[in-house]
């Protein structure tokens, strides 16, 4: 995503972390794009456009490292 957000989660007892989330076009790592709405269609401003039949890479990371369960 062009714009990547940055999020800290507060965990109990644990401090904070960061998580990261990226996508992209796959087999070219070509960018997905936002759209900035201007309607009242969706709640968000923004939202992400996916071209169907195309393959996407999700890539999340956490700082410092986290165990997903």
């Amino acid at each position: 995503l062009q714009n990547d957000r940055k999020t800290r989660f507060p965990m109990h007892n644990q401090g904070t972390f960061r998580v990261t989330l990226s996508m992209r076009k796959e087999p070219d790592g070509g960018p997905v794009f936002c759209k900035m709405e201007t309607t009242q269609r969706f709640k968000q401003l923004k939202t992400v456009k996916l071209h169907t039949d195309t393959t996407y890479r999700v890539d999340v990371s956490f700082k410092p490292p986290r165990a997903l369960q």
